[in-house]
């Protein structure tokens, strides 16, 4: 079932439901890939056709994508490897749908661990209220069991809330570095203005010229 449109005017990572609900314990998980199958002993060496490599690259995304759910979730592990041997098609199409959001959360995680953070709190909290909203719309609630639901689903939508404004702050704090750096590099280039113009002329007569200078 698609998530519902969210009310939070920012990028967001696109993501199925399955895939968020294995996201909940995963704040701190470590992904650790796959290794695929060693060849067996006498096979050749020379290089993979197009079409082996291509093969070799579709394992090795399995894998990841595989050991994601292993390590975050066990059930979701063992659903998709019933999957995989009753209905391959569906089961591609989840790894599909998941590997841009392992990548991309990889990435983030190397690159910015506190957004990182914030991301994983974000997701689970989208999750969790997404949940209580359904047990809202439950037949036969009593008052008590409505009043309460509605105060977990507001507790829950006002902490997403100040861990938006978290990522938004970090993501800001993130670009400003990167200014500085750019900053400081255009200063740098101005410094060294003559140099390198002559390197560029010299470049461009005795060798094929870099694109980037």
């Amino acid at each position: 079932m698609p998530l519902p449109t969210r009310f939070f005017p920012r990028s967001r990572l696109a993501l199925s439901l399955p895939l968020l609900a294995l996201l909940l314990p995963a704040a701190s998980y470590l992904l650790v890939p796959r290794p695929l199958p060693a060849r067996a002993a006498g096979a050749t060496t020379a290089p993979a056709s197009t079409e082996q490599a291509a093969a070799d690259r579709k394992e090795q995304e399995i894998a990841r994508v595989m050991e994601f759910f292993r390590v975050t979730q066990p059930d979701v592990y063992d659903q998709a490897k019933s999957l995989r041997e009753v209905d391959p098609a569906r089961f591609e199409k989840l790894v599909r749908g998941a590997l841009g959001t392992v990548n991309h959360l990889e990435a983030i995680k190397k690159n910015d661990p506190l957004l990182f953070d914030l991301k994983m709190k974000d997701l689970a909290l989208a999750y969790q209220s997404l949940r209580l909203a359904r047990e809202l719309q439950k037949p036969g609630l009593t008052p008590a069991e409505h009043g309460s639901l509605a105060t977990q689903l507001t507790k829950v939508v006002t902490d997403e809330f100040d861990i938006c404004q978290q990522e938004r702050q970090q993501e800001i704090a993130d670009l400003r570095t990167r200014l500085q750096d750019l900053d400081k590099q255009l200063q740098e280039r101005a410094k060294d203005k003559d140099a390198l113009i002559k390197q560029r002329v010299q470049d461009l007569v005795e060798k094929p010229p870099r694109l980037d200078w």
